[in-house]
């Protein structure tokens, strides 16, 4: 990934002068960075610490500042880093790179990045967790007589066997091929719903084969006399 983000100036190395004799001790705070107040109250004296003013709490004051990075002692820099993505994060997930942050003030140590992942959708597999799903479309062939599909899996293909029958949304399991995951130490499973595809284009022997099978089975619809008894309620 990109990232833009300060990093300590090459040329001072985080000390904002342009040569290190140029840094003087700061004479307000003689050093400390703090300036203390001493004011008289009705209920006494009071000492207050503020931030000097003259070296804004550095303690220090440069006399001549660094042409590079202008007495700052850090510069923007777009870099390059990479990272490596544990398998199983889910969307919003935060990635912590350590010291890949911004430099710190007067010389400080780096700061940490965090990331915040973005999984985008896929085109054909849908996620719940570490199981995924699609929807899987047969022939009206297979859905009726049974037979071997090739499913597709998140790395390949695997051969299933459709049972004779099999009626359109018909759920099957295949384990161990859904997400891995790092975290959990374990893998999802995959689902896949069947979508029993009706042809659209026929030729003359296919429609003579379709006839003959409904004048056969005299057209029934066996399977759904549920669906038929209650819309025969419905209008009763």
């Amino acid at each position: 990934i990109q990232v833009r983000r300060e990093v300590e100036c090459e040329t001072c190395h985080g000390k904002g002068a342009k040569d290190e004799s140029k840094i003087k001790t700061c004479p307000k705070c003689n050093g400390t960075g703090v300036i203390n107040n001493i004011s008289q109250t009705p209920f006494g004296t009071v000492s207050r610490q503020t931030t000097c003013d003259n070296c804004h709490g550095s303690g220090e004051i440069i006399e001549e500042k660094c042409p590079d990075c202008h007495g700052t002692g850090r510069k923007i820099k777009n870099e390059k880093i990479k990272i490596d993505i544990p398998s199983g994060v889910e969307n919003d997930s935060v990635m912590r790179v350590v010291g890949k942050g911004n430099a710190g003030e007067n010389g400080g140590s780096y700061g940490d990045l965090y990331i915040i992942l973005k999984v985008e959708e896929h085109d054909i597999f849908k996620r719940d967790g570490l199981d995924i799903y699609y929807e899987m479309p047969i022939s009206f062939a297979t859905a009726a007589l049974g037979g071997n599909v090739e499913v597709p899996t998140l790395t390949t293909t695997q051969e299933y066997h459709i049972p004779a029958g099999t009626q359109t949304g018909s759920k099957f399991r295949i384990k161990n091929e859904g997400i891995k995951s790092d975290r959990f130490k374990r893998q999802g499973d995959l689902y896949f719903y069947v979508k029993v595809i009706t042809p659209t284009k026929l030729s003359k022997e296919q429609k003579e084969k379709l006839k003959e099978f409904a004048e056969i089975s005299g057209d029934e619809v066996k399977e759904d006399k549920n669906f038929f008894e209650k819309l025969k309620d419905l209008f009763d």
